[in-house]
């Protein structure tokens, strides 16, 4: 096809070289000769007409778009010339998509030429169909397309193009094909001679298979007879022959087949199958050195398939070890593929009914353990895969230490799946519940960022459930132990709370650990935990309350709750409320109300393996016997739930190197609601350690805790789609990145709130929010943000950066770069405060979501009050001494006009406590002013910075006056200005 006018237009465009300005004048000038060409077209020749469509052809290709052409395209296809008709078929193929228009007009040119009977004219035909293949198409010509697959006279090169052509239609399609009625005349197909057609047809039945097995199950003899002619009998010719192997992509689609159907019940097929299986794991076990790499990948091919097979049949003990021992060599071997599929294999093979083979498999232990600090993160997937699998009652003690050991070690991206796996083979395979408590206890206490909430509320179950209080009494002993340490987990803070509350009177009564030792420990983590987390321990301290008949520890709970009941989170203000109420009602109701937890339902599953299976769902993992779901890669295939016995573990396999959904990887768990629930005052503690899915909360505030709830959720995933939300405005900067600046101007009033509080949104859109949780103590703070995926999609390639002052020390964890659909994930940041500082810190999440890359910047509220802790007086002389010691050298005073003429005390405590600053208010001599004093630590100096602030009323100006006192300009400055800017 020599065209000069194509030939000189490529040649001027590849001489402009990079200069882009030069090409696009070249490009618009030839598409302004073609739209003239075009506007006479009557009058053009085939030959040029053909010419200016292979131009557009060439244009479309560098990147620009098309408007004018196309019906050309669609009158080229008409052409009696093959040339003219190909390149009408390539332009079609290239311009229009199956919702175009135009497609109405080919199909009858693709129809009358399918049923031709010029065989290159069918194939472009054919080749058209499946590259447009529109549900129109597929109902008009499906059927022309079957007819020519099974027609007697059909060419074996138009015979492949209609089985691939059938199956990408079917793929789409799956309705235009009924097995009643073609079933048998496709699998004839298989019995013809040519072994490319052989080939096709076999894509196109193993896509049916997978849809509907039973349609096709005539089709396994043939398999089989296909297989021995070219493995036993080598009758092939000798084109198909690759590398000494007679067409292995062909013997890899038979045997794929062959695991559809259960063992054949004819002894001449058995035999014949095992025949051949053999002969060709015989042909990789006399594999010798220095063979081609090509070879070497095809009879692996065929090998890793046949194995599939043995798996499937679990029938022949004998080379089911064979292939034990081939798959041990290649543990070891440097090919990393080989490794990943021989850990996959066995992950499959361990679960054989035959005993020595499983045996086998757990004398490679120690080898699958050092498979775990492979370089490869796929391989260390596999490894811990299998020994998920192989895990038993000899081996568990052994194998749940070595993860044990691994755990620290381990990549960021399985952690979280290590500690779930842990955790469910610790309680499977526990011969004595002590062991289990110690390991889970030593799980969540190393690993606590990585323990999901359903790993501590099945301890929880487990304990509960038990009868033995010998086991309680342990479990609560143990517990106790750990929160000493003043590093314990916020996990094992939650879990010491129900495990105490509950049986921690075992300990009280045999004089252990006595209920004030109890009650001192818990608080001292009080102040250090999440909201949700005081709301699990005012549980536990109403419940030794309870217990407490000797009243060693009663007045001092009764205080708590008193001081809790102005607090300014709702749900533990409620709580301290009821709980005071309930102190004050005597001992009778008390008793009653408290009375100790139920056993949970046994008939319940149980919650971790409900945890694993969610992150299976959706995942696809091929050739695993329990689901049976060996189609080809992108066939329309659906993965079946397991519809065996949920208890066993080994049936719950993590699939594959999927992305994990995120939605459950809360590493401080912050996002968890106790709330009261039923008729009792205290909450029934059942909905605590159940694990409902997303609540609906509304994503735009801090969700507001109900008596209905029974978790707290940060993301609202189940309300109105973000497809129903207007488009964001969003701008695009100068380096590409989209920018939603209405979200960052929402984001600075959303700032103001965070200032004064430890939780909240800090930016949201339609695709993504970002939720800060923050504690503080003395110069040290740390920071959980969570990223919650909106959109409908993934998002990709998540990364943020950090710019802070020098006077801060900041380091941030490391997080997942893909958030899927209706997930979050969670980045830490911890500070260290060396001196005063005034320059925020500046945080910028970058992602990217269908292709489009964005940028969310805002400020994330770290500010020197954070890092305040309140300082208290004996008495308010003590204060007013040191307030007039520090006298006016370093002082702000502010007269400030109260919001719509009213004086609002409340708030004012609110802002004041916000600020850290210790509530004073009795001290002052009128009881509408208001006195807070706070201290500083900073890692780099020595003395403390002191803050002391005085907030006085005047109802008749109805005017505020502020005064802030201090020893540190900056601090002084800062905390009168914050205080200054929320009373405005």
């Amino acid at each position: 096809m020599d065209m000069k006018g194509l030939s000189s237009f490529i040649s001027e465009v590849r001489k402009a070289g990079s200069d882009q300005d030069k090409v696009n004048k070249r490009v618009e000038k030839e598409l302004a000769k073609i739209r003239k060409k075009f506007k006479n077209a009557a009058k053009l020749k085939g030959y040029d007409r053909k010419k200016y469509i292979c131009k557009m052809l060439y244009i479309y290709m560098l990147g620009y778009d098309l408007n004018t052409g196309h019906i050309e395209a669609v009158n080229l296809i008409s052409s009696n010339k093959y040339s003219e008709k190909h390149v009408g078929y390539l332009a079609c193929s290239l311009l229009l998509n199956e919702d175009h228009e135009l497609v109405t007009l080919i199909t009858q040119s693709l129809k009358r030429d399918i049923e031709s009977n010029i065989p290159d004219y069918q194939c472009l035909a054919l080749s058209t169909v499946a590259n447009i293949g529109g549900r129109e198409q597929a109902e008009e010509l499906a059927l022309t397309v079957q007819k020519v697959l099974v027609k007697n006279t059909t060419t074996m090169e138009v015979k492949k193009k209609a089985a691939l052509t059938l199956l990408r239609l079917f793929r789409k399609y799956p309705e235009i094909i009924s097995p009643e009625d073609w079933s048998d005349r496709i699998v004839n197909l298989m019995n013809i001679g040519d072994l490319g057609v052989c080939t096709s047809v076999m894509s196109l039945i193993l896509g049916l298979v997978a849809s509907d097995p039973q349609g096709y199950a005539n089709s396994v003899e043939n398999a089989i007879s296909i297989l021995v002619k070219l493995v036993i009998n080598k009758s092939y010719p000798r084109q198909y022959l690759y590398y000494g192997l007679p067409a292995p992509w062909l013997q890899i689609k038979l045997l794929r087949l062959l695991q559809y159907y259960p063992m054949p019940e004819d002894s001449g097929l058995k035999k014949n199958i095992h025949q051949v299986i053999g002969r060709l794991i015989y042909s990789v076990m006399k594999i010798k050195k220095g063979e081609k790499m090509s070879r070497l990948n095809a009879l692996h091919s065929v090998l890793f398939e046949c194995l599939n097979v043995l798996i499937h049949y679990d029938s022949d003990n004998k080379m089911l070890k064979d292939g034990v021992k081939l798959l041990g060599k290649y543990l070891d071997d440097k090919d990393a593929n080989l490794r990943y599929l021989s850990l996959d294999t066995f992950a499959r093979m361990v679960y054989s009914t035959h005993e020595d083979v499983v045996q086998g498999i757990c004398t490679k232990q120690n080898t699958i353990l050092v498979a775990l600090k492979d370089p490869d993160i796929s391989i260390r997937r596999r490894a811990l895969d299998l020994l998920y699998s192989m895990c038993n009652n000899t081996n568990a003690s052994e194998i749940v230490g070595e993860l044990l050991e691994y755990l620290p070690l381990s990549d960021f991206e399985i952690r979280e799946e290590l500690v779930l796996k842990i955790a469910i083979l610790a309680e499977n395979f526990a011969a004595d519940l002590t062991w289990y408590v110690d390991v889970m206890i030593n799980l969540i206490t190393t690993s606590g960022d990585f323990v999901s909430k359903e790993i501590w509320y099945r301890v929880a179950q487990v304990i509960t459930n038990s009868d033995d209080d010998t086991l309680r009494k342990y479990a609560a002993k143990t517990i106790y132990l750990n929160i000493l340490e003043t590093s314990a987990h916020e996990r094992i803070v939650k879990l010491a709370g129900y495990i105490l509350g509950e049986y921690g009177v075992l300990l009280h009564d045999d004089n252990v650990v006595t209920f004030m030792d109890q009650f001192k420990v818990l608080l001292t983590k009080f102040e250090l935990v999440n909201d949700e987390t005081k709301s699990l321990l005012l549980n536990c301290f109403m419940k030794i309350y309870n217990l407490d008949d000797e009243n060693s520890v009663r007045g001092r709970i009764k205080n708590l709750f008193k001081r809790l009941m102005d607090n300014v989170d709702q749900e533990l203000q409620q709580r301290a409320v009821e709980y005071y109420n309930l102190c004050e009602s005597g001992q009778d109701i008390t008793q009653i109300v408290l009375d100790i937890i139920p056993k949970f339902p046994e008939t319940d599953e149980n919650i971790l393996i409900a945890k694993i299976r969610s992150k299976q769902k959706g995942a696809t993992e091929s050739n695993i016997r329990q689901q049976k779901h060996f189609g080809e890669k992108d066939s329309t295939t659906t993965n079946e739930e397991d519809s065996t016995d949920t208890n066993d573990i080994h049936l719950s396999k993590q699939t594959d190197d999927a992305e994990p959904s995120n939605n459950d990887n809360n590493l401080l768990d912050m996002g968890e609601n106790t709330t009261n629930n039923n008729n009792t005052l205290l909450g029934d503690l059942d909905d605590i350690l159940n694990v409902p899915g997303l609540a609906d909360a509304q994503p735009t505030a801090p969700p507001q805790h109900t008596q209905q709830a029974n978790e707290l959720d940060i993301f609202d995933f189940g309300g109105s789609s973000s497809q129903n939300n207007p488009p964001p405005q969003v701008e695009q900067d100068e380096s590409g990145e989209i920018v939603n600046e209405q979200a960052e101007k929402e984001a600075e009033a959303l700032y103001e709130n965070l200032r004064i509080s430890n939780s909240g949104v800090a930016i949201e859109d339609d695709l993504i929010q970002i939720y800060v949780e923050s504690q503080f103590k003395d110069f040290r703070g740390r920071m959980k943000l969570s990223f919650g995926n909106k959109s409908n999609g993934s998002i990709e390639e998540v990364r943020s950066t950090m710019d802070f002052p020098r006077e801060l020390e900041v380091t941030k964890t490391a997080t997942s770069p893909i958030i899927t659909q209706d997930a979050q994930i969670s980045q830490y940041v911890n500070i260290i405060c060396k001196h005063p500082f005034t320059d925020p810190l500046k945080f910028s999440l970058y992602f990217t979501y269908k292709h489009k890359h964005y940028r969310f910047n805002i400020r994330l509220p770290v500010e020197l009050h954070k890092f305040m802790t309140p300082k208290h007086f004996d008495g308010s002389t003590q204060f007013f001494n040191v307030w007039n010691e520090f006298g006016k050298k370093d002082e702000h005073m502010d007269v400030i006009k109260a919001e719509g003429d009213i004086l609002d005390i409340k708030k004012c405590e609110e802002i004041l406590r916000g600020h850290n600053l210790s509530n004073l208010s009795s001290f002052d001599k009128n009881p509408n002013n208001l006195v807070g004093s706070g201290e500083m630590h900073f890692s780099e100096v020595e003395t403390k910075h002191f803050v002391f602030v005085r907030l006085q009323t005047n109802p008749q100006a109805k005017a505020y006056r502020l005064t802030t006192r201090g020893d540190h300009p900056t601090t002084t400055k800062h905390f009168h200005e914050s205080i200054k800017k929320h009373l405005n």
